[in-house]
């Protein structure tokens, strides 16, 4: 078995490589290509990446651990708010597309400093940018390390399988850029998919069936079929973040930039619903039934190994393989993602010289090989390696922030730089504020839902105040 895990990696690790060859010849030598594939984008293709990078492991060890460990109530709350993601996907994503369509862009940060007209709200916007992907960066490579030494039975270790892991993304994402992810998430989303819906039917054959099983979980675990008024505010939180967080994310955003066509854009989101549909109900089914039958589980985020050790061990090479692949799909679309940040909002315009487009691709190719060392060294320490839906959650929440200043070119012309800039430091103190327990927030709400009200007071009242007085200045004048 452990020899079938290993050579398994291998052969992936190998395939992957060759299609970044195969993404480097058909590549061209400018930014835009290098970054968003040229904005050419099918709606297969678009539905198929944006799926392979917003369900990474989270997606499979988090959440189905989480309804595990915390109850039937998160279940049915995370579909309604992942659900409810497509539908922001809608309203606002297409709204996204057409104005970078127009103007170009390739960052969050170059859309608002150009509606803006000020250059340090690109700063902050790239600084929330970056540190709200470093936690979900970091649950892609920990998951891998987890679950390879497991199946490994430490042949291959934890440190062992997140250097691997770091080296092979940053080898293909430097060859073939956008297009090299596209090609290897078609791999991904397939074994993802896959992967949960077998666990998925585990669960429902371990359980006794889908009643059966329900009525066995409700029987070993009645206080988790119980709403908790007194901690609802905990999920709440989650779903809400989520909500956002699917969009808002910056590696997120950079795909509503890719599509080729409105028509393209479109159909992509029926795509991702009907995907969405199977894994959001896939993944509840998984956490919940387990909770009659998987006793003794002290770390969450090894149920669905557990449960493919237990009742489908020849198929753990399987499940290891899809481990990997899927913290792979999202580690280099965010590993590029955080580089173009680097290179197009935070360089660039600190360089008095213009960047050619070749040397905007090459300085992105390298700012991703400086970044892989940092996560991999990251993910190595002991304080980075906590439960994974709670470490990607500290990011999403982080990311909600920027709904703040997308809100002026979307829907507000009257918003103003003081009044976003404002709104977004106000949201950003408060959170982390609360991160460091300076206060509590009743029924165990976390700090992205009042943080981000507060911002948007924030920068409504300063927007319209900024308004007045130039109108009174005008007026005088």
């Amino acid at each position: 078995m452990i020899t079938a895990v290993i050579a398994t990696i291998v052969a992936y690790i190998l395939l992957i490589v060759y299609l970044g060859f195969r993404a480097n010849k058909s590549s061209l030598d400018t930014v835009t290509d290098y970054f968003l594939a040229s904005r050419t984008l099918s709606s297969k293709h678009l539905a198929v990446t944006t799926f392979a990078t917003w369900f990474s492991t989270f997606a499979f060890l988090g959440s189905p651990g989480f309804y595990y460990s915390k109850g039937v109530a998160w279940g049915f709350g995370v579909i309604f708010f992942t659900l409810a993601g497509l539908f922001l996907l809608w309203f606002i994503g297409r709204k996204l597309w057409l104005i970078s369509s127009q103007n170009n862009y390739i960052t969050p940060a170059e859309l608002l400093v150009d509606f803006y007209k000020n250059k340090p709200i690109g700063y902050m916007v790239a600084i929330i940018s970056i540190v709200s992907l470093v936690p979900y960066v970091l649950i892609q490579v920990i998951a891998i390390g987890k679950v390879v030494e497991g199946a490994t039975n430490s042949i291959i270790s934890y440190e062992m399988a997140v250097i691997t892991a770091g080296a092979v993304a940053a080898f293909y994402v430097f060859l073939g850029g956008m297009r090299a992810i596209i090609l290897t998430d078609w791999i991904q989303g397939a074994l993802f998919l896959a992967v949960v819906i077998i666990s998925a039917g585990i669960a429902i054959y371990a359980s006794g069936g889908l009643i059966t099983g329900l009525q066995n979980s409700v029987a070993a675990r009645p206080d988790l079929f119980v709403m908790d008024s007194q901690n609802m505010g905990f999920p709440i939180t989650i779903g809400f973040s989520w909500i956002l967080g699917f969009l808002l994310l910056p590696h997120m955003w950079q795909r509503t930039y890719m599509a080729k066509t409105a028509k393209d854009f479109a159909q992509s989101i029926y795509y991702q619903a009907f995907i969405v549909s199977i894994i959001a109900v896939a993944t509840v089914i998984i956490g919940v039934l387990s909770i009659g039958f998987v006793t003794g589980l002290e770390d969450s985020d090894k149920l669905v190994p557990t449960l493919f050790a237990t009742y489908l061990p020849w198929a753990v090479p399987l499940l290891v393989l899809t481990t990997f692949a899927a913290g792979m799909s999202t580690t280099d679309s965010q590993l590029l993602t955080v580089s173009s940040v680097f290179t197009r909002d935070i360089i660039r315009p600190a360089m008095t010289n213009k960047l050619n487009p070749h040397k905007g691709k090459l300085l992105g190719r390298y700012l991703v090989i400086v970044l892989v060392a940092v996560i991999t060294v990251l993910a190595l320490l002991p304080e980075s390696q906590g439960p994974i839906i709670m470490l990607a959650s500290k990011g999403v929440g982080l990311a909600t922030l920027l709904l703040i200043p997308l809100i002026g070119p979307l829907y507000w012309d009257k918003a103003t730089t003081s009044g976003a800039i404002s709104g977004m430091l106000t949201g950003f103190s408060f959170q982390l504020a609360h991160e460091f327990n300076l206060f509590e927030i009743p029924y165990n709400f976390g700090s992205p839902i009042p943080a981000l009200l507060l911002g948007l007071v924030v920068f409504y009242g300063v927007s319209m105040l900024a308004g007045s007085s130039k109108k009174l200045a005008t007026a005088v004048n």
